[in-house]
Order: C-alpha cells, then sequence, then structure tokens
C-alpha cells in the first residue's frame, strides 16, 4: 500500500506475536516532531543507570571495578548474582519497552523499533554517567526479543554457548565456586556475544527477504554495539602499551579487552 511517497510492507513476524514493517524512514519518509519526542525519551530511559544504582547501594563503583562496564555482567561479578540479575532486565527493558510502548500509543512500527536505538545508545553513552555506560549486549537482545523473536531466539545460542564453554573449562580446571565463575575472565563469553550480535541482522535479513524488506534497525542496533567496543574504555588502557592498533581494536571486537589474554 502507499500513501504519498510512504511505503509500507506489513508482514508477520511470528504468529500471534511480532510484525514488521518496512518504511523509507522513522516515520515512512516524513519526519515528525512527535516521533523525535519519543526517540529523546527512550535515549532518556536508556540513560537511567539503574545498574550504576544497584552497584552503589553496595558501595562498587562499576566504573573501577572488573571490567569497567556499567552493565549487569559486571554488576554480577561485583554484587552477586540477584543484583547481576536485576541489573540484566533493567538494562533489557531499555530495548524492549521503547518498541513494545511505541507500538501501544500508537507509534509506526517503524519509528517503534528505531527508537530501540535511542535507548541503546543511552544504555551506552548514558548522558547521567558522563556518557560511559555499559556494552549494550542485554539491551540488544531486549530489542530483537521485541523486533522478532524468531530472530531473538537464534541470536541466543552463540551465548548460551559461550557461557557453557566457559562454565565446561572451570569444570576441567577443578573449579565452579559461585565466586570464580562471578570473577574469572572468559574470552567464550564475549565471543559468543559478539557472533551473536553479527549474525542477528543478517538472520533477520534471511527470513524476509527478498519476498520483503525488512527494517534497518537492527543492522543499526548492531552497529551501536560493535562501535561501543571498540570505544568503550578499559581498565588497561593506562597500563599497556597501546602501540598496536590493528591488534587491539580486533581483541575489543572479539573478546571486549585489549589483550588476547
Amino acid at each position: 500500500m502507499s500513501s504519498g511517497s510512504s511505503t509500507y510492507i506489513h508482514e508477520p513476524a511470528e504468529q500471534g506475536a511480532n510484525v514488521a514493517w518496512v518504511a523509507a524512514g522513522p516515520s515512512g519518509g516524513k519526519f515528525r516532531k512527535r516521533d523525535a519526542a519519543w526517540f529523546l525519551a527512550a535515549y532518556l530511559y536508556g540513560s537511567f543507570p539503574f545498574v550504576h544504582l544497584l552497584a552503589r547501594q553496595r558501595g562498587v563503583d562499576l566504573r573501577r571495578t572488573g571490567s569497567g562496564a556499567v552493565g549487569g555482567s559486571n554488576l554480577w561479578a561485583a554484587a552477586g548474582t540477584m543484583r547481576g540479575i536485576a541489573g540484566w532486565l533493567a538494562d533489557a527493558s531499555k530495548g524492549v519497552l521503547p518498541v513494545v510502548l511505541g507500538r501501544r500509543l500508537g507509534y509506526s512500527e517503524s519509528v517503534s523499533q528505531y527508537s530501540a536505538l535511542f535507548g541503546l545508545a543511552g544504555q551506552c553513552w548514558p548522558a547521567t554517567l558522563g556518557f560511559n555506560g555499559g556494552r549494550g549486549i542485554s539491551t540488544f537482545l531486549g530489542a530483537m526479543l521485541a523486533i522478532d523473536r524468531v530472530t531473538w531466539r537464534v541470536t541466543l545460542l552463540p551465548l548460551i554457548g559461550g557461557s557453557l564453554w566457559r562454565v565446561a573449562r572451570l569444570l576441567v580446571q577443578g573449579g565452579l565456586a559461585g565466586s570464580q565463575l562471578r570473577t574469572s575472565r572468559s574470552k567464550s563469553v564475549p565471543l559468543g556475544s559478539f557472533i551473536g550480535v553479527v549474525a542477528a541482522p543478517v538472520l533477520y535479513m534471511a527470513r524476509f527477504w527478498p519476498a520483503r524488506t525488512p527494517s534497518y534497525a537492527p543492522w543499526l542496533l548492531s552497529g551501536c554495539v560493535l562501535v561501543r567496543r571498540l570505544t568503550a574504555r578499559q581498565l588497561d588502557d593506562v597500563s599497556r602499551d597501546l602501540g598496536n592498533r590493528p591488534a587491539i581494536l580486533l581483541y575489543r571486537l572479539l573478546y571486549d579487552r585489549n589483550t588476547p589474554c
């Protein structure tokens, strides 16, 4: 169907669940102030420092602890399982709620999906924490859950695989205490996250292309997470020699750190 210069394609993403719309832009080629207000609201909600506040209740500043990321995983390592789960859910809501509430409030499907990008940007670069937040994985997964559940399920597989590999290695090494599981460094978990984030937009595109043109929101969400990985502050930025820039960028992408160790 067409209306003026806007063209929408409507395709059920899952029976009784999600729908996918395609438009020329956030409002089908026509930008509205109302859309901008919703994007701003999504960013402000994404900027709310749930995880930081949960850590501060235990007297911990996550920016100076563990990985230095203000996210659920670092919260789990520093403040325990229950707070970690609460932090993961809070961060995931920053991707889910902009999409779900946007639909219910009458915004177009396109605007609703793109608003998740602003929620993710708020998580990664929150105005409340000097634009230094988390890595955005939980928010990314929340957004994909709201956009397309089939893609979300498949995207989870490498993350689950990376986590299981970490547990298996600890078992082989003879230690699986709760504190060791939380605080030991792992390459498999961030690598699984990287694979999932890269695969998500490709899988989403494959579900609709070429019969339908899917939304570009998953590609932008994936790009946002990767940019955050490349630019995030690492606790060893000062203490290590950062002269080998290409290798460091690769390690950041794959393992979310400056070195392969």
